[in-house]
């Protein structure tokens, strides 16, 4: 155990995330390429830059060792720290948070418990529901030192002038309200950290072999690029270019503002120590929400991966940010591909979640790539969005379509993930989903709402929650209608002219039936039934009128997928495969296709049809929620 300051014991935890795919014999997670912890880091940093030297302080893995209430309370008691820092990345920890949050209240009473991470989007749920004391918002580097001098100054008692003045916190005052006191000064980008192992192992405490699970092993598409065969290492590591966004979808959250980026100095020194002390010969950047934005730095950090070797991998990429010029410069310089986000292929829906890309430039994002040999793929659409349609869904699968005549891999082989949105708190989307009923306001209602989304893996329709208005008979076809389209459109396009024939449609093909044959798709009759299966790649049905043939579809999903399923779980008591019950269907978002692009945005429509806050707590809630 660390030797803790007698000044101020403090401890800093993660929060269990997803369940494991995979459990080492102590109970531990075995999946490797697991997120570095940086929120913790970036803690650990302010603290030993602020009179809180490593040791005066301790961290606690629990989201990798995954430890029993048992063993997670013996901790917390041979700790016992005054204060307790809980780190809740996402939505889905919330259950988790809860769990973790009475351990630590039981063995340790008295402790201050502060929980970030971007859970604070619904800090009243939070602090009403939970042990939590205190939530910080956004960046936390700067509340958590103050509120450790706080904590110094305090003790345990509450002063509210006191807290008031610190930015970035969430709390409950004395007149039962909540009160967010705005979001705090963010580090520049000079600042950015990256990983720091040994902090990683002292998290570990007695399994320090699991560090190794913070390193990546090829997979998915990489293990069919050649270079990767020859290479002098593919073990691999996750690395911090950039933090924040140059966009900000209303799907997602946005607690920090801006765009950030390394500096090279701090890249090259962490990459140059990778190599010589973990052997890594693969730096992937994975983990960040936007690659590469700032071109003339990327390029300087390609130079930089030649200068030791290194190949690399790209992280979420904007389709409108890089020239085919960019990509051969990247690709000549050992990158390995990347991965576009891309979200819907309807320009109505672009505009609506804001994601300020147009569908001409996804087009020529992927038709760059494929020209300058750069590989990548369809990734992620997202439907169930408010404004969503039938027509928004067969735009989408005709992009589909296009996408694949370019890469030359028929859509049936692949056409990315088809989830379905889900509001998470933080975001505008989740503001709506409340507006129109969706989302419960009251804490037991929105609390009952963040646990269903701790219960989801994966958005698929079976767990929708209706945020668009639209039948269930019309929703739950939009994923098949895209699939549908995505057919249709690619024969009628292979008709006009070859489809693609270049090495990187070929490495994602060689990816695709990689995982039919070795079992990775499950083909039996039940699922290709409900997924309709049957229906795609037909060339039958692609060349019947769509007004004919997809009605008649849309009618027979419904019977197997809806109804039928609902009439087997009423015979055998089974849970009914839904998402979060809603009391009443909310109202469908027309949206105007002749308005300016900023009006069919989500965030001006909120703007247009939410009044004034009623209290100070829904003022603090609608901050939190709509982020920076």
């Amino acid at each position: 155990m660390s030797e803790i300051s007698p000044k101020l014991r403090i401890s800093l935890c993660t929060v269990q995330s997803f369940d494991p795919v995979q459990r080492t014999a102590t109970g531990a997670r075995a999946d490797d390429g697991q997120p570095p912890r940086m929120a913790i880091m970036a803690l650990a940093k302010a603290m030993e830059e602020n009179g809180y030297p490593r040791g005066s302080w301790d961290y606690y893995d629990i989201d990798m060792l995954l430890p029993s209430d048992e063993a997670m309370e013996a901790y917390f008691r041979a700790q016992n720290p005054q204060v307790i820092g809980l780190s809740a990345i996402v939505c889905s920890f919330y259950n988790e948070l809860k769990r973790v949050a009475r351990i630590a209240r039981k063995a340790c009473p008295d402790a201050w418990i502060v929980m970030g991470g971007h859970l604070a989007g619904a800090s009243n749920v939070a602090l009403r529901k939970t042990d939590v004391d205190i939530c910080v918002g956004g960046d936390g580097e700067y509340p958590w030192i103050d509120l450790l001098r706080y904590f110094e100054r305090n003790g345990r008692a509450w002063n509210y002038e006191e807290l008031a003045k610190i930015k970035g916190l969430a709390y409950i005052d004395g007149d039962d309200e909540l009160v967010f006191t705005g979001f705090a000064p963010q580090i520049a980008g000079n600042e950015l950290m990256q990983p720091d192992y040994d902090l990683l192992r002292l998290g570990l405490k007695d399994q320090p072999e699991l560090l190794d699970k913070f390193f990546v092993q090829p997979s998915g598409f990489l293990l069919f690029d050649k270079r990767l065969k020859t290479h002098w290492s593919t073990k691999g590591a996750q690395v911090i270019s950039s933090k924040g966004c140059v966009a900000k979808c209303t799907f997602c959250q946005r607690a920090a503002k801006g765009y950030r980026t390394a500096t090279l100095e701090s890249l090259e020194e962490h990459v140059k120590m990778l190599k010589e002390k973990f052997g890594v010969g693969v730096i992937h950047y994975s983990t960040e929400e936007n690659f590469g934005s700032d071109i003339a730095k990327t390029r300087q950090l390609a130079d930089m991966m030649v200068k030791y070797d290194m190949l690399w991998v790209a992280g979420s990429m904007r389709v409108g940010t890089f020239t085919r010029e960019d990509l051969q410069y990247m690709a000549d310089r050992g990158c390995l591909g990347g991965v576009y986000g891309l979200e819907s292929g309807s320009q109505m829906m672009l505009d609506a979640i804001e994601k300020k890309i147009t569908v001409e430039e996804i087009v020529d994002a992927f038709q760059n790539s494929v020209d300058a040999g750069f590989t990548t793929f369809q990734s992620n659409w997202l439907v169930g969005n408010p404004g969503d349609t039938r027509q928004t869904s067969i735009e989408t699968g005709r992009t589909c379509g296009r996408l694949a005549h370019i890469l030359g891999v028929p859509p049936w082989i692949t056409l990315g993930g088809i989830a379905y949105v889900m509001p998470t708190p933080g975001t505008p989307l989740y503001e709506y989903a409340q507006h129109v009923g969706a989302v419960p306001t009251d804490p037991d209602g929105e609390e009952a709402y963040l646990l269903h989304l701790g219960r989801i893996y994966y958005s698929f329709k079976t767990k929708y929650t209706n945020v668009n208005g639209a039948s269930r008979r019309e929703w739950i076809f939009w994923d098949t209608l895209i699939r549908l389209e995505a057919s249709r459109t690619y024969r009628d396009l292979c008709k006009k002219s070859s489809p693609g024939d270049h090495e990187v449609g070929r490495q994602v093909m060689a990816y695709h039936m990689h995982i039919r044959e070795t079992g990775g798709v499950n083909q039996s009759f039940r699922v290709r039934l409900t997924s309709f299966d049957f229906f795609i790649n037909n060339r039958v049905v692609d060349a019947l009128p769509r007004w004919f043939i997809y009605p008649a579809l849309e009618w027979a999903n419904y019977l197997v997928n809806g109804l039928a399923k609902d009439v087997v779980a009423k015979m055998f008591g089974l849970p009914r495969e839904v998402g979060f019950p809603i009391p009443k269907l909310p109202p469908r978002l027309e949206l105007d296709p002749k308005a300016a692009q900023r009006k069919r945005g989500l965030r001006y429509i909120l703007k247009e049809a939410v009044g004034d806050a009623l209290s100070r707590t829904e003022a603090s809630q609608r901050v939190l929620v709509r982020g920076q």
